[in-house]
């Protein structure tokens, strides 16, 4: 099920704890006097798909407010604490805003530029967990679904998503996954590497302090999300969380185009080496 890899994915388990970014940015807007805006759009339900038992053992399902997740994406508050359930007890999560798109970001198939509006449908926020300054959030906001990552040294790693064409989210420990789920790098690196300094290197000038991104999905992505638009936010969903990570490490990342193939595309589907 891809509800139970996709996310973890890119939550990657190179995580260092400590007073942290995160945490200092939440301090300055406490000591700024900054009041935070509430939300609670998520609730706890009995659900129990029993199909999933064979992928997670500990987990909960709940629904969410759509109105409230609208609420949120309107307001784009410049400080947010989100109440949601958790598996033994309930997070407060002090967020701010996630700036993961750079000046000129588009959307862009084979045709051409697609309709796409990040900031008209939707938001993204990272942070901490109240209270532990050596927790990480990050958690993106749709009309109609919520999605992220909750870490800390002492609970461990939260992943939270929808489940596909159920109208329910499920939330699971990473600890508790039963899947198999090894990760191979299929790109070969050259023998010999030779690296030519830039230009600007060379003249000892400043290299631009943020890495911007250039993201392609291929039509099977396409396909799975149901349109260009779907896979696009589940992209931004996924680099939030990446760009979370690097932000804690005093890195700043942002996405300049998402290119999506919404029709069959190019590439060998025999394994990932031959469509690199």
């Amino acid at each position: 099920m891809k509800i139970f890899t996709s996310v973890l994915l890119l939550f990657v388990s190179v995580i260092t704890f400590g007073q942290s970014p995160l945490a200092d940015k939440i301090r300055q807007l406490e000591n700024a006097g900054e009041q935070p805006t509430y939300f609670a759009p998520c609730i706890a339900t009995g659900t129990n798909i029993a199909a999933h038992d064979a992928y997670a053992e500990e987990r909960l399902y709940f629904t969410v407010d759509p109105a409230q997740l609208q609420a949120m994406i309107n307001a784009r508050a410049p400080f947010v604490e989100l109440t949601m359930p958790g598996l033994y007890d309930t997070y407060t999560l002090q967020l701010f805003p996630s700036s993961i798109f750079a000046d000129g970001f588009q959307l862009t198939g084979p045709n051409g530029v697609l309709p796409y509006d990040p900031y008209a449908t939707s938001v993204a926020y990272r942070g901490i967990i109240k209270g532990d300054d050596a927790s990480l959030v990050a958690v993106s906001v749709f009309a109609d679904h919520i999605e992220g990552v909750i870490s800390s040294p002492a609970k461990g790693n939260v992943v939270f998503a929808p489940v596909k064409d159920a109208g329910i989210h499920v939330l699971y420990d990473d600890r508790s996954l039963l899947l198999n789920n090894p990760i191979e790098c299929a790109a070969q690196d050259p023998e010999q590497m030779e690296w030519k300094r830039s230009e600007t290197e060379a003249k000892g000038g400043a290299l631009d302090p943020c890495v911007k991104v250039y993201i392609e999905a291929d039509y099977e992505m396409f396909e799975d999300e149901g349109g260009a638009t779907q896979a696009a936010d589940y992209i931004v969903s996924f680099f939030n969380v990446v760009s979370t990570l690097y932000f804690n490490e005093s890195i700043t990342t942002v996405i300049s185009e998402i290119f999506v193939w919404n029709e069959p595309d190019p590439y060998p589907t025999g394994s990932s080496f031959d469509a690199l």
